[in-house]
């Protein structure tokens, strides 16, 4: 009688075991493809919003005198940067050795090193777009575009936005992933071992 208590344990331990397995498994794929979907979907936002935000610069550009006005008519630039403190802009020349203009304080102490690595050459038509961690170590996404001012003049337009927000959310969402694996996997077990008990 015993030995068939015995066995009877062993199963339900053996069943426990290979549901607690594939169980943990089963998350741990759906939660790695949950994180992808995320990180994908994140970007995406990231980068359409920077396409968007760089065509109504280039048409408010377009409608500036000069780059020597800039300084004066630089607030309706600043207009559309309001309301979004992880986008910052900073306008060159066209042939990329002379800022002319920066809209943010991270724009101010990036702009020379966002010339040296992302404007090697003049762009000529359509825009760039690319990650980039500035000086300080923050995460970018960084849009580099054309505009041509009333005047005549072309200039280059950099928009950077820091997508420190992003990976702090994706940070989240990997925590909570973890905590939530063990106690997933005991309920897993224990129905496990109950069911084939009964």
């Amino acid at each position: 009688m015993m030995s068939v208590h015995l066995l009877r344990y062993s199963l339900a331990a053996r069943i426990a075991v290979a549901a607690a397995t594939l169980g943990l498994s089963v998350m741990v794929v759906v939660s790695v493809l949950g994180y992808v979907a995320l990180s994908y979907q994140l970007k995406w936002r990231a980068t359409a919003e920077l396409e968007a935000k760089l065509l109504l610069l280039q048409h408010i550009l377009s409608e500036i005198p000069s780059a020597a006005t800039l300084s004066t008519d630089g607030h309706r630039l600043d207009d559309v940067l309001r309301g979004h403190e992880d986008l910052h802009l900073a306008v060159f020349d066209m042939m990329g050795s002379k800022v002319v203009a920066t809209f943010s304080p991270l724009a101010r102490e990036t702009a020379a090193r966002t010339l040296a690595e992302l404007t090697r050459s003049p762009l000529a038509t359509g825009s760039l777009m690319r990650e980039w961690t500035a000086p300080s170590g923050q995460r970018l996404l960084v849009t580099i575009g054309t505009a041509r001012l009333a005047s005549g003049e072309m200039t280059q337009i950099a928009l950077l936005q820091d997508r420190r927000a992003d990976a702090q959310l994706l940070s989240n969402y990997a925590k909570a992933v973890t905590i939530g694996l063990p106690f997933a996997l005991l309920m897993a077990v224990v129905g496990a071992w109950l069911t084939a008990r009964a």
